[in-house]
């Protein structure tokens, strides 16, 4: 398919050059064609003062039209950013994962209706927080690292910690972010993802393989002690065995010295 090419906008120093171009070229080329057709010099004041007023019309219409373009162009340019800060505007506030734009000391500036779910708190409860106020003093030492990553290289995460319920208890979140330009100010645009749910299945996955290993440990030890048994009862039958022959044996020997005696 072919690319559809941008019409080129002109800038207000194009439109002034135009106007600087156009005008030198009529008053340079007027003069000179005037000059060599009229002699009378009362008959050239008079036609040169026409053709100053007449230059004066063009070029105000020519104005006039460059200005109404560059004004049409400016119009239709700030409509599209409307439209676009419109769509991404409808993309923040429907976001499933929570999105946050806070300045470097942590101050809260927007979020949407799915960060602030997180914590328990709607939007406007939200934004009279700071960053500071929902993090847990115990990750203090992982947020200055990442602190530490977001002024190297511009970015921070993807990292797991916890945030501060409105209710008290903590809500396992995995966040990514970066920093943002907006005004000449920094700002740092995160995305929380609430991770409750993948918390909870590990935690079962966890206990599921503790209770499978403890029943491999008990299963084996069942199976030892059935094996100690049959291992003694083995060394018993064995040992019984054995001491029949041996009777067997003595009674054969019995047998033999009394048959000598009697003969």
């Amino acid at each position: 398919m072919k690319q559809i090419q941008p019409k080129r906008k002109l800038s207000p120093f194009k439109i002034a050059a135009i106007y600087a171009v156009a005008g030198g070229l009529w008053i340079l080329f007027s003069d000179k064609m005037l000059a060599s057709l009229i002699e009378d010099p009362h008959i050239l004041t008079r036609l040169q003062t026409y053709k100053g007023w007449g230059f004066v019309a063009v070029t105000a219409l020519l104005v006039y039209g460059l200005i109404k373009r560059y004004v049409s162009e400016m119009q239709k340019s700030e409509e599209s950013l409307r439209e676009s800060e419109g769509y991404n505007r409808n993309l923040f506030d429907l976001s499933p994962i929570g999105l946050a734009l806070c300045r470097v000391d942590g101050a809260l500036v927007d979020v949407n209706e799915a960060f602030a779910k997180i914590i328990g708190r709607t939007i406007e409860e939200t934004l009279r927080l700071t960053y500071w106020d929902i993090t847990p003093e115990k990750y203090a030492d992982q947020e200055a690292q990442q602190l530490e990553s977001l002024r190297t290289t511009g970015r921070y995460g993807p990292y797991e910690k916890a945030y501060k319920h409105k209710d008290g208890h903590f809500v396992p979140v995995r966040l990514k972010g970066r920093i943002i330009k907006r005004d000449g100010e920094d700002f740092i645009w995160s995305s929380v993802e609430d991770i409750t749910e993948r918390k909870k299945a590990e935690l079962d996955l966890e206990k599921h393989r503790e209770n499978l290993e403890e029943l491999v440990k008990e299963r084996t030890q069942e199976l030892e002690t059935k094996i100690s048994v049959i291992e003694r009862m083995n060394k018993l039958f064995v040992g019984r065995e054995l001491r029949m022959i041996e009777l067997k044996e003595g009674i054969k020997e019995l047998e033999k010295q009394i048959g000598s005696r009697s003969k």
